[in-house]
């Protein structure tokens, strides 16, 4: 049962495979419970499109639009009222086109895309932290 996986990890480290990504009112109990926190920040991070690799090249004709892309998705819990209390959502695009004189490039793959967008989202709840 997952509550029972919750007592057996919190000796160690809570992992992630261990509690769902949206948690019902009874789970967020169950964790408030367990951990004795006051909060749950779940952090997903999806790569959507990974076409540009990291490096561009000159192409021997023609033209080539290719793409990195990712997501990232932060939800906030509030365990002692069980409820969401904030969601954000960033999404950050990576486009570069290749022709015959484009030359050698760096590109950003779609890993650093994400870490640079929860970076960003990150800076955000910093900025408006209410403990400063």
């Amino acid at each position: 049962m997952l509550y029972d996986s919750f007592r057996l990890n919190l000796k160690n480290k809570l992992k992630t495979k261990d509690f769902p990504l949206h948690p019902s009112k009874k789970e967020l109990a169950h964790i408030r419970e367990f951990t004795e926190c006051d909060f749950l920040i779940n952090v997903i991070t999806l790569k959507l499109k990974n076409n540009a690799g990291s490096f561009t090249f000159s192409r021997d004709y023609g033209t080539s639009i290719k793409k990195n892309e990712s997501v990232t998705k932060i939800w906030i819990y509030d365990l002692n009222t069980l409820e969401l209390i904030s969601k954000s959502q960033s999404t950050a695009t990576n486009e570069v086109k290749e022709t015959e004189d484009s030359g050698f490039g760096i590109v950003t793959s779609s890993y650093g895309l994400a870490f640079s967008s929860l970076r960003r989202l990150i800076k955000k709840y910093d900025k408006y932290r209410k403990d400063k």
